[in-house]
């Protein structure tokens, strides 16, 4: 499945590609027929957490639209981050997603872009209330991002992985638009 915003088409991963990705990157371009940044990987992305979506992904085949996404650059067909849904909405409807760039593609507006297409997305979802994102406290480019798109900071806590984190959220109705919007 892809999807297409003004400058990026985002191409939803799959077990393929994913598994192509633990090889290298040139076997996940191979795999998707498009060339990855050289500076690839993006920051937080790496063996690690694609093992963790790949258990997500065969455990939950039915939440397709939780999987994630290769953002990839229209005009040059180049992958140059990930966006996407940590797993299925929580029970209250709280539904976390993260993304990353790599560092050549930063400061672009890219990352905007690809979260703004995220949250369309799941405007569809009635089971979705609202949508949390962490950066890494005091990041100033992430926060941006967010406020972008609608999330405000809500405060921070601790991470025994990555350290000190900012919470933004976003109370979406149950069309799933922000409230107030």
């Amino acid at each position: 499945m892809k999807l297409d915003t003004e400058r990026l088409i985002l191409v939803q991963a799959d077990e393929h590609a994913m598994e192509a990705e633990l090889i290298g990157p040139s076997h996940l371009g191979q795999t998707l027929k498009l060339t990855v940044a050289a500076d690839w990987p993006p920051l937080h992305w790496g063996p690690g957490p694609i093992e963790w979506i790949l258990g997500m992904m065969r455990a939950m085949p039915e939440q397709a639209d939780t999987r994630p996404w290769y953002i990839t650059l229209r005009q040059q067909g180049l992958i140059i981050g990930t966006v996407g849904f940590k797993g299925p909405p929580d029970p209250e409807g709280t539904l976390e997603f993260g993304y990353s760039v790599v560092s050549s593609q930063h400061r672009r507006g890219y990352a905007t872009e690809a979260v703004a297409a995220m949250r369309a997305q799941i405007a569809h979802r009635p089971d979705v209330r609202r949508l949390v994102a962490h950066t890494l406290a005091g990041d100033p480019a992430s926060g941006g991002v967010l406020r972008k798109n609608g999330l405000e900071f809500v405060g921070t806590r601790e991470d025994p992985e990555d350290g000190t984190l900012d919470r933004y959220e976003l109370v979406l109705d149950r069309r799933g638009e922000a409230r107030g919007d």
